[in-house]
């Protein structure tokens, strides 16, 4: 990412992998019996720090290790050290100084990976549920800027924060679990992973939280359309003009509105002009196929003041969003999180939506190349990184072989079953495979990964 190889071997650290605080030359496994182990766990380290990434591409730097499992355990790592310790983690033997990584729990034969962060995550759902029903509309009513529909999802990830700060004497951390893609994608019958609302992708450094899906679109009559900008004229010198399309004819479906600060001739525009300016103006980079919505940059170009995200126009509202959703193609939004680089002072963090549509074209392109569908300004994401796809009514996302992975949040605990023989996760910098010897060849192909990693409920 930029550094010589020379800087690179300056930065190069010593890994051991520990088991039980002793080191690999002490120990060279956990002890288990003759009998072949439950559970082998590959374990791969990159020793290079940056935004926990983990480098599929450069195996320099990377430190293996097979791990043997034959019941309760855990993995910890503290600084560029991975430790391996026998059963169940608690906050009794909790250490500031590690950072728990995965931890398993042996029962009835087999094993299960218990996501504390999911769990952490539905004791405070309920806080969370009753302050957006308290606080929602009074936040929109006082925040009537293109920041208000996020402001709240921010007040409310605060209130997330601050109460998991007050559980943590109760409650032991655990690392965020993400699900390599590539890993899937070889053996799934749909050659890939199938993308559900709520959903959380990590390309690169890069987040995109699914917000929306819909498959099933049909024209709606009350939605904008061309032939309304321009239905009604009014030959009055002292008539409203919108400032592209010079035209003073408005309807009811298509207003003439004062969205900013500007005043004259440019103070008033349409509300499909408005929305074609967002879709071909470069400071979004939309295309047929992507409509991108960037919070900061969605300001007039005269007065520099914010746009609201809804408009009021004769006692009708208008929705920015809304009407940008297309009107008779299956799409998908997404939210995006770029954060700011602490290698370049002068980035900002960046936040918005994805609005894709699935027109002529059922496989969009995801990465930093400016020709693909869905372009992502970030050095972290590669110029192809990922394939998003619409097969019999499902949208599937699969990686291309990029640099630093496409992951997909784990978000619940999971059942290692033998059929999930050849799963990566990734943990930090950590990357983490399961094998399972009692999973036949024949069965390696054609799985159904959404049933075993249960997100087909």
């Amino acid at each position: 990412m930029g550094n010589c190889q020379n800087c690179l071997v300056q930065e190069e650290e010593q890994v051991e992998i520990q088991f039980n605080n002793h080191t690999e030359e002490e120990v060279q496994a956990p002890p288990y019996t003759q009998q072949p182990p439950l559970l082998n766990l590959d374990v791969k380290t990159w020793q290079k720090d940056s935004y926990s990434l983990y480098d599929y591409e450069n195996s320099t730097f990377i430190h293996c290790q097979q791990i043997p499992i034959n019941g309760t355990s855990y993995l910890t790592c503290k600084a560029n050290k991975v430790l391996y310790n026998e059963g169940s983690y608690s906050k009794n033997n909790e250490n500031i100084e590690e950072t728990l990584l995965l931890p398993l729990e042996y029962e009835n034969e087999t094993f299960q990976l218990l996501n504390l962060r999911f769990n952490k995550r539905l004791q405070t759902q309920e806080l969370v549920d009753d302050y957006s029903k308290e606080e929602g509309d009074k936040l929109l009513s006082e925040n009537q800027t293109i920041h208000a529909d996020f402001q709240m999802s921010f007040n409310i990830q605060k209130l997330r924060t601050n109460t998991n700060r007050q559980m943590v004497c109760e409650m032991t951390k655990g690392s965020k679990i993400w699900l390599v893609t590539r890993s899937i994608q070889t053996a799934s019958i749909n050659e890939g992973l199938v993308l559900k609302v709520g959903d959380v992708i990590k390309l690169g450094r890069v987040k995109l939280i699914i917000k929306e899906i819909q498959l099933y679109r049909e024209a709606n009559q009350d939605l904008l359309e061309e032939s309304s900008i321009c239905s009604v004229e009014d030959k009055n010198e002292f008539s409203k003009q919108c400032r592209i399309c010079l035209s003073t004819g408005e309807s009811p479906l298509n207003p003439l509105i004062d969205p900013c600060k500007c005043i004259g001739s440019t103070k008033y525009v349409h509300i499909n002009c408005l929305l074609r300016w967002i879709q071909q103006s470069s400071h979004f980079n939309s295309n047929a196929y992507c409509t991108r919505f960037i919070w900061k940059s969605l300001e007039c170009e005269i007065c520099k003041s914010v746009y609201p995200p809804i408009f009021e126009r004769n006692g009708k509202s208008f929705n920015l969003i809304e009407l940008s959703k297309p009107k008779d193609k299956p799409y998908i939004i997404m939210e995006f999180q770029q954060k700011k680089q602490h290698d370049n002072p002068q980035s900002n963090d960046s936040n918005g939506l994805y609005i894709v549509n699935f027109g002529t074209k059922k496989e969009l392109k995801i990465g930093r190349n400016h020709e693909v569908e869905i372009s992502i300004a970030d050095i972290s994401v590669s110029r192809e990184h990922a394939h998003i796809k619409l097969v019999d009514n499902k949208i599937i996302l699969s990686d291309k072989r990029s640099k630093f992975g496409t992951l997909v949040l784990l978000q619940k605990n999971i059942t290692f079953t033998p059929q999930l023989s050849g799963l990566e996760l990734q943990i930090k910098r950590t990357l983490v495979k399961l094998n399972n010897s009692q999973i036949s060849q024949t069965n390696q192909k054609h799985r159904d990964f959404e049933l075993y990693l249960g997100r087909n409920e």
